[in-house]
């Protein structure tokens, strides 16, 4: 199990680019509440951030010296590396998505089925595999058979040129099944990323698009409600005072597959805060302590 943890923000090093608008918005929202929620999820040996890159850069922006992490072996079975697909929200046909591809990527795309596809992209055969409803075959955007490396440009290229059609990030199983069944009519599938490659990118600064990765952290703690003048503080003392607290905190155990804040796939642990009724969970969390009540 991972460690939390005050780090100082110069320790730490996203590996996604920002979206500015979400960064401002959250930004809004820590100086209205006036306390970051959750933990920032990074690994433990190099200090990459895996989950909350824009709570990170909006921390900074505010003046924050140290924030609060949660510290994961990267490399265990403790995390998932996945990846987020895309289901088109609009109505295009398969021709015309394929039309725009070809004609911007100057791509070609093979029809392959699905499984098939699927397997390429893991081999870094194809950089996007689109699939639509009642179609017996995908269509496979080659790469060099010989490529070794996430093929970035081209994702970034693909998302950029079929956003007119409105694109939704999903998981793997939401979008295929989705695709299977006719909720989606048309989707597309993009090779997961490797931890190594996660790793030596942040190391070197590169930062890959927004939604290149997604990770499944079990057991990860949520609520942990740290006041935002205690991360900008120039006292080391107040933290670790606040972070013995939350050591010794009870936890309420849920999932994989609890809607709080938003939907988890993995268990989640959520800090209960004793005595301060005003401090504003949800009201899907206060509902799931009734319940279910707290267990330590």
């Amino acid at each position: 199990m991972g460690k939390l943890a005050f780090l100082g923000v110069d320790r730490l090093s996203p590996h996604e680019e920002i979206v500015e608008e979400l960064v401002a918005s959250i930004g809004r929202e820590l100086l209205s509440a006036g306390k970051l929620y959750h933990p920032i999820v990074v690994e433990a040996s190099h200090g990459v951030i895996l989950d909350g890159s824009h709570r990170f850069e909006a921390l900074r922006r505010v003046g924050a010296r140290a924030v609060l992490v949660y510290s994961v072996d990267y490399f265990s079975e403790e995390v998932e590396l996945r990846a987020w697909y895309r289901a088109l929200d609009g109505s295009p046909s398969v021709e015309e998505v394929l039309e725009v591809l070809k004609a911007s990527l100057n791509a070609v795309l093979e029809p392959v089925p699905v499984e098939e596809g699927l397997k390429a992209l893991e081999r870094r055969e194809g950089s996007v595999l689109v699939m639509a409803h009642g179609h017996d075959s995908a269509y496979l955007l080659c790469s060099d058979s010989h490529r070794r490396t996430f093929p970035a440009r081209e994702v970034t290229m693909a998302d950029e040129v079929l956003r007119r059609f409105g694109i939704r990030y999903d998981t793997e199983s939401n979008v295929l099944s989705g695709i299977r069944s006719g909720r989606h009519r048309i989707g597309y599938a993009v090779p997961t990323l490797r931890k190594e490659e996660v790793i030596e990118l942040a190391r070197r600064g590169v930062r890959l698009p927004p939604k290149s990765t997604r990770h499944v952290v079990q057991d990860r703690p949520l609520y942990a409600l740290v006041p935002l003048e205690l991360m900008t503080s120039d006292d080391d003392s107040v933290r670790e005072r606040f972070l013995s607290h939350l050591l010794s905190a009870e936890v309420v155990s849920f999932g994989p597959g609890v809607l709080l804040d938003r939907f988890y796939e993995e268990r989640v642990r959520v800090l209960v805060h004793r005595g301060c009724e005003e401090l504003p969970y949800p009201p899907e969390v206060a509902e799931l302590f009734r319940s279910r009540g707290p267990k330590a």
